[in-house]
């Protein structure tokens, strides 16, 4: 993605550095702890208009976020509560973002790219 869009990506787990690190647990607080003006905010940031998630992976990583080992699903409010969605009409009704891909319901609810757009 990196390469095709020059867009600097958050987490990059292959690059162990302080500086990814901080990225990395930047991204999990405002994702699992934060609003979705927070999510746009970190987006300018760094200055990105596009937001990849393997939903997956951020499913089975609540735990890096700080959430309670019996917590039921994300914080209400949160980003991670809009964008971990599964039926298409509350994806497509995330205030500010607008889902461009998602991978085939066939195959599961693996890949999902939103675009900012405000």
């Amino acid at each position: 993605i990196l390469a095709q869009s020059g867009n600097p990506i958050v987490t990059q787990p292959k690059y162990e550095t302080t500086e990814s690190r901080e990225r990395i647990q930047q991204f999990f607080d405002t994702f699992f702890h934060g609003t979705l003006e927070d999510m746009k905010t970190l987006m300018r940031q760094y200055e990105t208009r596009y937001l990849f998630l393997d939903c997956w992976q951020l499913a089975g990583s609540q735990f890096l976020a700080g959430l309670a080992p019996g917590q039921k699903g994300p914080i209400p409010g949160s980003p991670a509560a809009f964008f971990l969605r599964r039926t298409p009409e509350a994806l497509a009704s995330i205030p500010g973002f607008q889902m461009i891909y998602q991978t085939p319901p066939a195959l599961g609810s693996g890949f999902r790219l939103f675009v900012l757009t405000e």
